[in-house]
């Protein structure tokens, strides 16, 4: 329906009354734990290990006769794959999907969890979510430790926490809570 989007998605669950929420998040959990599994699976595989080769130097492995660009594009179709997964799941839980709702803040935020974790790691993008979604939603507190400021501004505050904790990161941990603690 171009930017009218898709309306009325079945939410997950529907039949079981005041269970849905519990029920939505177990299963949400148990994909999450087990595309960690799986995902942790493949990075200690010859092929996870290809692939911190073509990371590394993709030339040493065109001269063992692999091919760089086959990775990557295994790689593009495994990432869309999760992304799949997760719009899949998205959809259920709104029920209704517009192409307005995916702005470049989501891609943001995406990065500051990856970027706060710890880049390369899947523990450390496990973490640093669990730790800008604490923050993002923690943050809605604010507005009853800071009655001065109006309703309007209060989003703004909360992007402007955001940023500093981003360039917090950058200065003092470019690596991420769970990046090589050897490095500065």
């Amino acid at each position: 329906n171009g930017v009218r989007g898709i309306a009325d998605v079945p939410g997950l669950f529907q039949g079981f009354g005041h269970f849905v929420p519990f029920l939505t998040v177990a299963l949400l959990l148990i994909v999450n734990i087990a595309m960690v599994f799986v995902l942790q699976r493949i990075v200690r595989s010859p092929f996870g290990r290809a692939l911190e080769a073509v990371r590394d130097d993709e030339t040493a492995l065109m001269a063992l006769g692999k091919s760089p660009s086959r990775f990557k594009i295994q790689v593009l179709i495994l990432g869309a794959a999760l992304a799949g997964l997760a719009g899949a799941f998205y959809g259920h839980y709104i029920t209704y999907i517009v192409p307005d709702q995916f702005i470049p803040l989501t891609t943001f935020y995406i990065w500051m969890a990856v970027i706060i974790g710890g880049v390369g790691r899947i523990s450390g993008a496990v973490v640093g979510t669990i730790l800008l979604m604490g923050l993002l939603e923690g943050s809605r507190f604010l507005r009853d430790l800071l009655p001065i400021i109006p309703d309007t501004e209060m989003a703004s505050v909360r992007i402007a926490l955001v940023g500093l904790l981003l360039i917090l990161f950058m200065i003092y941990r470019p690596q991420g809570m769970l990046g090589d603690f050897t490095k500065r």
